[in-house]
């Protein structure tokens, strides 16, 4: 019996150790953010951009050296940084051609189990950066996906840019509504992956997949 209880209270140990470790680390994440408005602050119309480089900038010089963590925003514009070891982190953006930074570049403080969130950094494109988007909405007669000789556009049919990809159309998303003709434009859009989705009405089913469109500057 003596012996059961004494490997027990080795594990017991081992287990507290484990713990200890696990919290001497902390996690920095936020989002890379289309500031429309140049004004700093993330706001309810505006959106992430995907594809920046991100990274914590160790020896503070202003370039990403080798080894220094790095990180490319999802989707959605959002980046982590996790199990780092307590330090003041400076984080910064590799700068893609056509965009300025709004915001001041953070400078954070990982302690111990902590997990910083919401570290936000803005950009704003340049008018020769933006991109578009235009097409027809058409009615479909023969179901084969393909706007054939004869087919009519539909009006007032709304169209949007799903930001999130979560199949809605949320606050702050692009939306649009067709022409007579059935057709639609999407403005002033900075580079990036856009999801184009429809609100279809009553009695109406898409025959074509969501488009999936790639804006690059201009």
């Amino acid at each position: 019996m003596a012996t059961l209880i004494a490997e027990k209270e080795e594990l017991l140990e081992v287990t507290e150790i484990e713990a200890s470790q696990f919290n001497t680390t902390g996690n920095i994440s936020g989002l890379k953010f289309n500031d429309i408005n140049a004004n700093g602050r993330l706001d309810p119309d505006e959106f992430g951009l995907s594809n920046f480089t991100i990274y914590l900038d160790i020896n503070n010089n202003g370039f990403l050296d080798f080894n220094e963590p790095a990180n490319i925003t999802n989707n959605f514009g959002g980046y982590l940084f996790n199990n780092l070891p307590p330090n003041i982190y400076v984080i910064r953006e590799i700068q893609q051609p056509g965009f300025n930074q709004t915001t001041p570049t953070p400078i954070v403080n990982v302690t111990p189990g902590s997990n910083l969130t919401n570290i936000n950094i803005g950009n704003i494109g340049n008018v020769n950066n933006r991109g578009q988007i235009s097409g027809t909405k058409f009615n479909d007669t023969n179901t084969n996906g393909i706007l054939d000789p004869g087919e009519v556009g539909l009006s007032d049919i709304t169209l949007y840019l799903d930001l999130n990809q979560n199949g809605f159309l949320d606050e702050g998303e692009p939306p649009t509504i067709t022409g007579v003709n059935g057709e639609y434009s999407f403005l002033d859009l900075p580079p990036n992956t856009y999801i184009l989705r429809e609100i279809s009405p009553p009695g109406f089913a898409s025959t074509t997949p969501d488009p999936i469109l790639n804006v690059t500057p201009g």
